[in-house]
């Protein structure tokens, strides 16, 4: 199991990863601010995910206009301490653009893409 520490002080654990390439489905063309603002919105993770808080860290304006990153990511993250005590956990799944893996560990490629969130303020409590 792949254990991610996060800024806030959170540990979480991963439950899922995947990535794919951003442009991958593209035919013809070449991308355009409107474009690529259709490929973030439709960018989500994968429905035997069952039904999860989601977080996508959006691009800035310049990736909007001249390119995104060539390949997202989506991972479903878990800890076992929730953000209300009354229940048993807490999860968030998250979804960013980022450079081409080449060879990165999946740990640090994780680390990087997730490391600043602040889990209680984008996180979902959940019961058994």
């Amino acid at each position: 199991m792949i254990r991610i520490k996060l800024n806030c002080g959170r540990e979480v654990k991963v439950d899922g990863f995947q990535f794919g390439y951003t442009y991958g489905g593209l035919l013809e063309g070449s991308p355009n601010e409107r474009m690529n603002k259709s490929i973030f919105d439709r960018t989500t993770y994968p429905s035997n995910w069952g039904s999860r808080k989601l977080l996508k860290i959006q691009p800035d304006k310049n990736d909007f206009k001249n390119g995104l990153k060539p390949t997202y990511y989506i991972v479903w993250l878990h800890s076992n301490e929730p953000i209300n005590p009354e229940f048993h956990g807490s999860e968030l799944v998250v979804i960013w653009f980022g450079d081409l893996p080449n060879g990165k560990i999946v740990e640090n490629i994780i680390q990087n893409g997730v490391e600043n969130i602040n889990w209680n303020d984008n996180a979902q409590d959940f019961e058994y």
